[in-house]
């Protein structure tokens, strides 16, 4: 069985419900992680740059630093810093 990354922010939900750009940006997010998990760096960080303008409205911009690493990348960040 394949493992699989799930990546969570805490949205009000009474904003999720009354802003239609919040079912926009889950649908371009999964998009996005379509594209970065089959290593297709360009267009993962296009969409990830529509994904920022989105996510700006929820205090979420910050989720789509994307940095993307080489063609080597074995799926493994090792975080230097807390």
């Amino acid at each position: 069985m394949a493992w699989r990354e799930r990546f969570a922010a805490l949205v009000p939900l009474r904003l999720a419900e009354a802003d239609a750009r919040y079912a926009e940006l889950r649908e371009l997010n999964a998009q996005m992680l379509a594209h970065f998990r089959k290593q297709q760096w360009y267009e993962a960080l296009q969409m990830s740059t529509r994904c920022r303008k989105l996510a700006n409205g929820f205090d979420l911009s910050g989720l789509y630093d994307m940095y993307p690493p080489g063609p080597d990348w074995d799926g493994v960040y090792k975080a230097e810093t807390k």
